[in-house]
């Protein structure tokens, strides 16, 4: 079975579901004819306005022994500017977890189960 992702996927009603904006992830994907190249990028131009609207944003200042989690497929993040002083420092940690060992999980006990499966 080939797993093919969209840079652009709408849900069953026509809702924006996901979209890859990062151009390192975006570019193993993107197999477009250079028409839809045009328009995917016009898209991105739109899209990155949106983004950068103050009223589609939330702003968060973490304080050490914070944790955030979130879908990366669900929630576009990052993080602004600071001065590095000698008072001033920061460190920030990431993980990832591999969604295909969580989908493979649900696979199995589906099947033992005989219940349908959530994952698409």
């Amino acid at each position: 079975m080939k797993f093919e992702r969209l840079t652009i996927e709408l849900d069953g009603n026509g809702q924006l579901f996901r979209f890859i904006y990062n151009n390192h992830v975006r570019d193993s994907i993107m197999s477009v004819s250079p028409e839809r190249a045009v328009e995917l990028y016009e898209a991105y131009v739109t899209i990155g306005k949106m983004m950068r609207d103050p009223a589609n944003q939330i702003e968060y200042k973490m304080v050490p022994g914070d944790m955030v989690t979130f879908n990366n497929c669900r929630v576009m993040h990052g993080r602004s500017e600071f001065a590095l002083t000698e008072q001033v420092s920061r460190f920030l940690s990431g993980m990832y977890m591999d969604w295909d060992i969580m989908y493979s999980r649900l696979r199995a006990l589906s099947s033992k189960l005989n219940i349908p499966c959530p994952c698409y």
